[in-house]
Order: C-alpha cells, then structure tokens, then sequence
C-alpha cells in the first residue's frame, strides 16, 4: 500500500494549525514523524473497541465520534471534530481501546501521528514531544472541563 502524495497546500494548512501549540519553525522538523491520510464519507477511522495506537489531526473535513449504548444501533454522539481538532489523543496515551467509533462526515484530511513515530520523536527531539504532550494535556483537560459542565446543565 502506497503513501499518498502530500498535496502542496499541506504544508500551509498543517503548519497554520500546529503553530499554536508549536515554536516557530518546528513544523517541517514534526513533519517527518507525521503521515497525511486522506479518508472518505462514510468510513471509519477506527471502531469503539479498537487498539490506540495512533492519533490523528483533522487538517480538513468532519468526523463524529459515536459511543455504543445499550440500545442497539442506536449510538449517542460524544463529539462533532473538523479542522484543526485533534482525535484519539486519549487511547494514544494510555493504550487503552478506543472509546467510540470515529466516522468520517465529509471526505477528511489527517494528519496521523503514530505511537512508534511519537517515541521516535522523544529519543530525537525531546523539546519538541514535550510540547505536543503539554498540547495534548491542554485538550484533555479543555474537553474534560466541557463535559463536566454539559453534566453539571443535566443534573
């Protein structure tokens, strides 16, 4: 299976989004840890249940994520993503299975950042892995915090 060709904008695109949580001018080193998945409508990136061995960045596109509940085929949304958001950072971190089923909304462009690569990264460029890490904390205690207010509005 071959690698798809990096559209020329990507570099634009992805640097634009990552320059928030990077120091100038580290893009193109990251992007050498990084792989550029295109995905249609209509597929999956993983399933609930799934391994996390990767996490991925929306460059372009929407994806929702679906939790199973105890009514068959009848999912209940945990989160709507499109670009310059970030998924799977939470099973990427502790190993543990994927917590729902990640469906691609309208044809989407990713960022993909192994967990292989990611140690990669830590033995070559520490500095750099340390921000991602402070930027993956930053968004698991920002989505921690909305979902503990959109509990607090139920109860």
């Amino acid at each position: 299976m071959s690698v798809p060709t990096l559209p020329e904008r990507l570099p634009v695109l992805a640097s634009r989004q990552l320059m928030e949580i990077l120091s100038p001018g580290c893009y193109p080193v990251l992007s050498r840890y990084l792989e550029y998945r295109r995905q249609k409508e209509g597929s999956e990136l993983w399933r609930e249940g799934d391994g996390g061995n990767y996490l991925a960045l929306i460059l372009s596109g929407r994806l929702e994520q679906l939790k199973e509940t105890e009514f068959p085929g009848r999912p209940f949304v945990l989160g709507l993503f499109s670009a310059g958001s970030m998924v799977g950072e939470d099973s990427f971190l502790d190993d543990q299975p994927r917590q729902g089923t990640v469906r691609v909304l309208e044809e989407t462009e990713l960022l993909i950042l192994s967990r292989e690569s990611f140690e990669r990264l830590d033995r070559e460029q520490p500095a750099l892995a340390n921000q991602l890490l402070k930027w993956f904390l930053n968004l698991l205690s920002a989505r921690l915090r909305s979902t503990q207010g959109r509990l607090a509005m139920i109860f």
